[in-house]
């Protein structure tokens, strides 16, 4: 686990230290001296004093000796567990971050968001006719009602299982093919893709069909809705995810089977009918209080002006956390811990957020953007690493900061 910790680590706090220098571009002659000579090269410009590249420098020795995100992971994921929004874990979550950061002597608030409250309940399918079948016998499907989802009637809802790989099948379908039925999308994963780097990609193109699909073959009568589990996972292990209801449609049972489980269907319904029950009852109880956390080490200089690294604390429930986003939280703390540690000042505040309610609703970034309307000038660059592999490094300002409406683009160093 320590090249985990080491990359995470390092990435964090360098990212936060040279973030939105402006770009040096080399001044060449005349047009004409441009397309008949090389440019001569010329030195790039000094940006950082040599007091700040040692404090650089000891920052990643730092980094690459220390075990602390490493151990706030660990605590987040095992300890603590799963962290859906609205849940028992995550308020224990928000205590824990919020102490944890008080320990390393940042200035510590906890900014009041109210978020959603969904839960799981029952979750069964099975197969109750098929071709071939022996009698008297069901073949269970192993599936997750998709976050958000509304449930069936508390006795289930038994119909005719159709398949389509994508929108464009759904849509060539006349409504009476499609009308009283459960729907299955089948739209693989493509792990090609994903194995050449581009799992982003592939995860873009799969996961719409999780998002869009219920409303989609709500629209042509279906009474529910199934996705094969988005993701390279198998061996039946299932992916959930929130789902989103539009407004033109009725709102349908959605829920995720295994990619096992996608392709007995497909190939059972390429025989002849399948039958289905169906049994999903989540609930969508009353908003609760919660928070983001929120860690300041105020600026020498320029405190007012703020630098964010961020992660977002919640997570869903199936697993743990540890990678979304356990670890964005754990690298943004300890960019603040190798800070205070070093004895580090930097000119302007560095803030770290552990947002709450991104995965379900990013309710915790929009009243941040609410209750920090005022000083949006001084909100001087942001980031947030949101991963789910432990190699993978995301460094951005579109993430929950864009979501906030926070801009950053000062083209200034900024903390040194």
């Amino acid at each position: 686990m320590r090249p985990f910790r080491f990359v995470y680590s390092v990435g964090a706090f360098g990212t936060v230290l040279v973030a939105w220098i402006s770009p040096c571009h080399a001044q060449y002659g005349s047009q004409q001296e441009q397309s008949t000579a090389t440019p001569t090269p010329t030195a790039t410009p000094v940006v950082f004093s040599p007091q700040t590249l040692a404090d650089l420098k000891r920052l990643q020795q730092a980094a690459l000796s220390s075990d602390y995100a490493y151990r706030l992971v660990a605590h987040l994921a095992n300890n603590i567990g799963p962290r859906l929004t609205g849940s028992a874990q995550a308020a224990k979550a928000v205590e824990y971050v919020a102490g944890e950061l008080k320990a390393i002597g940042c200035e510590v608030q906890l900014e009041k968001v109210m978020v959603p409250h969904w839960v799981r309940g029952e979750e069964t399918a099975a197969l109750m006719q098929w071709p071939g079948m022996a009698g008297n016998t069901t073949q269970k499907i192993v599936l997750c009602a998709l976050g958000g989802s509304v449930a069936t009637p508390n006795d289930g809802i038994t119909a005719e299982v159709i398949t389509v790989k994508n929108f464009d099948e759904l849509k060539a379908m006349p409504r009476d093919k499609v009308a009283g039925k459960i729907v299955l999308f089948n739209y693989p994963f493509d792990k090609r893709i994903a194995a050449e780097g581009r799992g982003g990609e592939a995860y873009g193109e799969a996961v719409v069909y999780r998002s869009d699909g219920p409303s989609a073959v709500a629209r042509q009568g279906a009474v529910a809705c199934l996705i094969r589990s988005v993701g390279g996972a198998d061996y039946r292990i299932l992916h959930t995810g929130q789902t989103k209801y539009a407004d033109d449609a009725p709102k349908i049972a959605a829920g995720a089977v295994t990619a096992e489980d996608a392709d007995l269907i497909v190939d059972l319904v390429k025989q002849g009918p399948v039958k289905m029950k169906l049994v999903l009852t989540p609930q969508t109880l009353p908003e609760v209080e919660s928070a983001n956390v929120i860690g300041d080490i105020k600026g020498s200089e320029h405190p007012e002006q703020v630098v964010i690294v961020s992660g977002h604390l919640d997570s869903w429930d199936l697993g743990t956390g540890a990678i979304d986003d356990g670890a964005g939280v754990a690298v943004s703390m300890e960019a603040a811990n190798l800070i205070q540690k070093l004895h580090l000042k930097p000119k302007r505040t560095i803030r770290v957020i552990a947002w709450m309610n991104e995965e379900n609703g990013l309710a915790g970034s929009k009243q941040y953007a609410k209750d920090h309307e005022k000083d949006w000038a001084n909100h001087f660059a942001t980031m947030e690493t949101d991963s789910r592999r432990a190699r993978r490094r995301r460094y951005r300002a579109d993430g929950e900061s864009r979501r906030a409406g926070i801009r950053a683009d000062s083209g200034q160093p900024v903390l040194f």
